[in-house]
């Protein structure tokens, strides 16, 4: 989606909506987690994140600055589907969670990029989500690594605050015409993310 595209969010952030949208990003019950001494961080778009949290094939990365995980900002978060083997495992997938972000939000970018001769088709699901005095940004790619599907997320969060209860629809309106595009084409192809193995071998939370 082009700026002009993204522009079109302010006006949709700014009506009732808004309120009736619901958090879908299943974080830790933590406040503060120290980052995992055993994990390498991860590079993406310029900027570092630390490994936080593991459970259920699920793990969840923040900046090293950004260590409440009730009030994060921007996050990468990698899920590992170990039934997913196939092209139409993953396309199967991939609507089933464009399904969950049609019922917990607005949905507003879908792509998919077409299997080639080397390389298995991926999807694209961009979104906003939230609650009152929240809205979530995310960015899910979905792809084949090893024969395994995973989805890689990348989510940015807006705050409302005390002078101005719309703060957290205009700067996610704002952040979105800025970069919106740009972090598509980084998540896309991104290929820092961590093996399978380098996963499966994070610490997990109880």
């Amino acid at each position: 989606m082009n700026k002009a595209g993204f522009l079109m969010l302010v006006a949709l952030l700014s009506t009732t909506l808004v309120s009736t949208l619901h958090p879908v990003h299943a974080a830790p019950t933590s406040t503060a987690t120290a980052p995992s001494v055993s994990a390498a961080p991860l590079q993406f778009a310029g900027q570092t994140f630390v490994h936080r949290w593991s459970k259920d094939n699920q793990n969840e990365f923040t900046p090293p600055e950004q260590t409440d995980l009730s009030a994060w900002h921007e996050m990468v978060t990698i899920n590992v589907y170990p039934t997913v083997h196939d092209g139409e495992q993953l396309a199967q997938l991939s609507n089933a969670v464009l399904a969950n972000y049609q019922q917990a939000g607005k949905i507003v970018r879908v792509n998919s990029i077409p299997a080639t001769a080397t390389k298995p088709a991926e999807h694209l699901i961009v979104a906003i989500l939230g609650a009152p005095g929240v809205l979530e940004t995310v960015f899910a790619r979905a792809l084949l690594v090893d024969g395994t599907g995973i989805f890689i997320v990348y989510s940015r969060r807006s705050y409302d605050n005390a002078e101005n209860s719309q703060n957290a629809a205009l700067e996610t309106g704002q952040w979105l015409q800025a970069h919106g595009e740009a972090t598509e084409k980084q998540l896309m192809s991104w290929s820092g993310y961590p093996t399978l193995t380098t996963l499966k071998a994070l610490p997990q939370s109880l």
